[in-house]
């Protein structure tokens, strides 16, 4: 499946592969972008949770720096 910011086509530098892959080791959720110069994130069923959480942890802080930051 691909993604990418309403408005934006399929082949935006801002648009997101997800896949399933399976080299043998067992299918893995991989992310990636193309267009861009960065490494693929291959995520295995054990680790999303964690993965999910710490994400979500990491979106909260940004949120709570970004409301301090616009108090001051």
């Amino acid at each position: 499946m691909t993604i990418a910011p309403e408005g934006e086509p399929i082949f935006s530098e801002m648009a997101t592969d997800i896949c399933i892959e399976d080299e043998s080791a067992g299918e893995y959720i991989v992310l990636k972008q193309p267009t861009r110069q960065t490494a693929d994130i291959a995520i295995n069923p054990e680790e999303w949770d964690v993965i999910r959480a710490t994400i979500d942890q990491m979106f909260a802080e940004m949120k709570a720096h970004e409301s301090k930051t616009k108090l001051i």
